[in-house]
């Protein structure tokens, strides 16, 4: 028989390992998180390594998160698990952001302030575009299910093709995807159902979504100390999912899995049946009462029911391959890239089939973003290659991306052989929700919702948004509406 009010929650990602915080907090019932990999935090993944005899800390995954209403639940979050001054110092540098174009040898870099948009055409371009959209006639959605690609939508309210074509640089840095598919309703939010990106900033605030409080007694962070330009996790990203991780352990309601895979998720008369494969090869079968799935729409596909997995949302959300190359260098006299953010790559004009960039879609400079991640003898770069240049997993050969970068930071001079080099592969790690993906993702959760009488919920970055931000929001509210016993005295 299965244990009255017994939970499961499958991926140990940052989706998973939240919606386990917040359940263990909210129900005093016993949870299993279920994770296939060795290893918890899913693509987030910070490594150490020994470089001059001093520790630096490097990126594999997300490294700097955006600020945003999402934003706010992870200050909720840091919080709860007690992490001390969670973000790092920000260096004036990271308002500076710079793109390059194809074609092009060297960064253009984009305004920071009001006035400087004068003095930049591609500022100027911008104030264009701001004024042509403020002045049109807004065109709010005509109902929950219209959509459009993001570069359809910017495309008749900016009026103006250099604009709309940076887009797709923003969208290479946050989904690695082409910005000609990405759906305006999930990129633009409220700003897309109230017709116009500009006329939204100047709405009523009642038309603006609100930072809903947790129901727990947590103890809230003032909103004024979000900051306004992406921050740092001190101590790496990873910092955060292993405070995760040891929080939950040291619940005794609490029992973490690795190395297991779901194979089948069934409903029976006493509760909700998983297969799971170990990775001996064993099967096991056990019940649960309440399941949570963090997995991704092609693994949850393949494990649910064959009624439902004709859903729309599982087999036509394509999710990208990416590679990410840690590159550190010994710090030169002369600077090797100017200080700011880093730079994105729009896409090309005759489409992704052109290469000449070695498939790379934007690079990091660490050393500004993360300074204290590192000794000032060091000088840290991050490239993200793949997304739309690749169907596969880009395998970067080392001397063409130096090369490739070096001549898109306009250097002279080739960029010195690094003292250290790790290219992390990320295999279909971005979802990209294509036009109508809110309207499927939808569909989804009323199937599952009938199928499993709502005691089956997903969350995860295909259903909730790609930031960390975003699957820590969606992650907080699954299983509010659950009827089980409450935990009274939830640890602070």
């Amino acid at each position: 028989m299965v244990a009255p009010g017994s939970i499961a929650v499958l991926g140990g990602g940052i989706s998973g390992l939240s919606a386990a915080l917040h359940l263990l907090r909210r129900f005093n019932s016993p949870l299993t998180l279920i994770e296939g990999s060795h290893r918890y935090g899913g693509w987030i993944d910070s490594h150490t390594e020994t470089i001059l005899g001093s520790p630096v800390i490097l990126e594999g995954g997300p490294r700097t998160l955006r600020p945003s209403s999402a934003l706010l639940e992870l200050l909720v979050l840091t919080n709860a698990l007690h992490l001390a001054r969670p973000m790092a110092a920000r260096s004036p540098a990271m308002r500076s952001r710079f793109v390059h174009f194809h074609g092009t040898d060297g960064l253009t870099a984009l305004p920071s302030k009001a006035l400087g948009a004068l003095f930049s055409p591609f500022g100027r371009t911008a104030i264009r575009g701001t004024l042509k959209d403020l002045f049109t006639r807004r065109t709010p959605a005509k109902n929950s299910d219209s959509d459009e690609s993001i570069e359809s939508f910017l495309t008749r309210r900016v009026q103006e093709p250099d604009l709309v074509n940076m887009v797709s640089a923003v969208v290479h840095g946050i989904y690695a995807a082409d910005a000609r598919v990405l759906s305006a309703r999930v990129f633009m939010g409220p700003a897309y159902e109230y017709g116009s990106p500009v006329q939204y900033v100047f709405a009523p605030p009642s038309t603006k979504a609100k930072f809903r409080p947790p129901p727990e007694k947590y103890p809230l962070i003032d909103g004024a100390l979000v900051p306004k330009t992406p921050f740092s996790i001190r101590g790496g990203t990873g910092s955060l999912t292993s405070a995760l991780h040891d929080t939950i352990s040291r619940e005794t309601r609490f029992r973490g899995v690795l190395r297991t895979h779901v194979t089948a998720i069934q409903r029976r008369a006493d509760g909700i049946e998983l297969t799971l494969r170990g990775e001996d090869g064993t099967v096991t079968r056990r019940t649960f009462s309440h399941v949570v799935s963090a997995l991704p729409m092609p693994t949850l596909q393949a494990v649910l029911p064959p009624r439902l997995q004709a859903q729309p949302v599982l087999n036509q959300t394509p999710y990208t391959n990416v590679t990410v190359v840690n590159l550190v260098f010994p710090r030169q006299r002369t600077p090797l890239h100017p200080q700011g953010f880093g730079y994105l790559i729009p896409r090309p004009a005759s489409g992704y089939t052109d290469n000449t960039g070695a498939g790379v879609l934007g690079v990091i400079f660490d050393s500004c973003v993360a300074p204290q991640e590192a000794d000032d003898r060091v000088v840290r770069m991050t490239a993200m290659v793949g997304g739309p240049y690749y169907p596969h997993l880009p395998e970067p050969d080392l001397s063409t991306l130096l090369a490739t970068i070096g001549r898109q930071l306009g250097r002279r001079e080739p960029l010195p052989a690094p003292l250290f080099a790790r290219a992390v592969q990320a295999h279909r790690c971005i979802p990209t929700p294509t036009v109508g993906h809110l309207a499927r993702v939808k569909s989804l959760k009323e199937a599952l919702q009938r199928e499993f009488q709502a005691k089956l919920e997903i969350v995860g970055a295909a259903v909730t948004g790609v930031s960390v931000g975003d699957c820590i929001a969606g992650a907080r509210k699954a299983g509010e509406s659950w009827k089980l016993p409450k935990n009274e005295h939830p640890k602070p």
